[in-house]
């Protein structure tokens, strides 16, 4: 039992037969044995196994937006203040082919071949989007060398998960990456290709889900190991 008075702010014991010293009201003693004890508490656990989630790692030089599109596809708002990123993972539930299915989704910040924090999200993730600035060419030539990274840290031939994705569509006015060039690089790794906006929202939906589709196809293994790979591009 607490103290009787709700100002008492001692700390003092009020089972025991004796007045709380800020009320000088007497509390009632309760024997001890009397008193049934509290249920254990149950331990927290998540929804899902996290282990068995697929992650989606957003991989790509700084300041592209990647970020921004996580924010736009989880919160369905806009990022007002950019805080660099070191390495965070959220859950999020996507909508693929009429059915929801929950993914984590890693961000990583700083340079793209030479930081702890995207090497960690390289290694633990299922499938990549790769992102670049359609108004900074340099972040669309990172690309190439990100890639060869992702093969080396990986151990891999390069058959992985991937979709390419050209961020800032709003900012067309201030475009130097054609999206010819885009598509051109999306037909050569045989993989999907858009053009997002986390500013409008535009295809941010549309490249998480297709990564997605593409990490459940490399699953599914032998029975679509035949399948000619779609190179779409979404304007």
């Amino acid at each position: 039992m607490g103290c009787p008075g709700e100002a008492c702010t001692a700390e003092c014991e009020c089972r025991a037969a004796a007045a709380c010293p800020s009320t000088g009201v007497s509390a009632v003693h309760v024997p001890a044995e009397s008193v049934p004890a509290a249920p254990p508490e149950e331990p927290v656990s998540a929804q899902e196994p996290q282990g068995e989630l697929p992650q989606i790692g957003l991989v790509g030089s700084g300041n592209v937006g990647k970020s921004a599109m996580v924010y736009k596809l989880v919160r369905g708002g806009q990022l007002q203040e950019h805080k660099p990123t070191h390495y965070e993972v959220c859950t999020h539930q996507l909508k693929v082919d009429g059915k929801d299915v929950k993914v984590k989704i890693g961000d990583a910040g700083g340079d793209a071949t030479n930081s702890e924090a995207m090497n960690k999200n390289i290694l633990e993730s299922n499938g990549f989007i790769f992102v670049y600035d359609i108004t900074k060419k340099d972040t669309f030539d990172e690309l190439q060398k990100i890639r060869l990274h992702v093969v080396q840290l990986r151990k891999t031939q390069g058959d992985f998960p991937v979709v390419i994705v050209g961020n800032k569509s709003d900012l067309n006015a201030q475009r130097v990456v054609q999206t010819k060039q885009g598509q051109a690089l999306a037909r050569s790794l045989k993989c999907p290709f858009f053009e997002t906006s986390a500013m409008t929202g535009e295809n941010i939906n549309q490249a998480f889900q297709a990564v997605y589709s593409e990490i459940q196809n490399k699953a599914s293994g032998g029975a679509k190991k035949g399948a000619k790979k779609g190179c779409c591009a979404v304007l």
